[in-house]
């Protein structure tokens, strides 16, 4: 057979432009992929804003920001034992104990009992 009489394959435009396209992941993948990271960075840029706080023992910044509406989705258990923590080191047990009430009424952690 001649080179002639052979068809040319023609390359989609994914193969083109995207390196051959079969390591492309679909767009909403990619963005669900881009909102997983970028939650993860928000997670953790609060840990280390409470953990800050704590360290400085400012109790009242700490229990505002743990608090605050914008941190809603946020919030863990990890959070909360900061939180905790930072009562602990300025003597506020009250304040320790409704944080662990609150994870437990809003399921961030679970009872022993449940």
């Amino acid at each position: 057979m001649d080179s002639s009489n052979r068809k040319k394959r023609r390359k989609s435009p994914d193969q083109t432009q995207h390196g051959g396209g079969y390591n492309k992941q679909p767009e909403n993948q990619q963005q669900q992929q881009h909102l997983k990271q970028k939650r993860h960075q928000e997670v953790l840029a609060l840990s280390q804003q409470l953990r800050n706080l704590s360290s400085q023992k400012r109790l009242k910044e700490c229990l505002s920001l743990y608090h605050d509406s914008t941190n809603d989705d946020l919030r863990d258990v990890h959070h909360g034992s900061i939180v905790v923590d930072c009562c602990a080191r300025c003597g506020d047990v009250g304040d320790a104990e409704k944080v662990v009430l609150g994870m437990l009424t809003s399921g961030i952690v679970a009872s022993k009992n449940s």
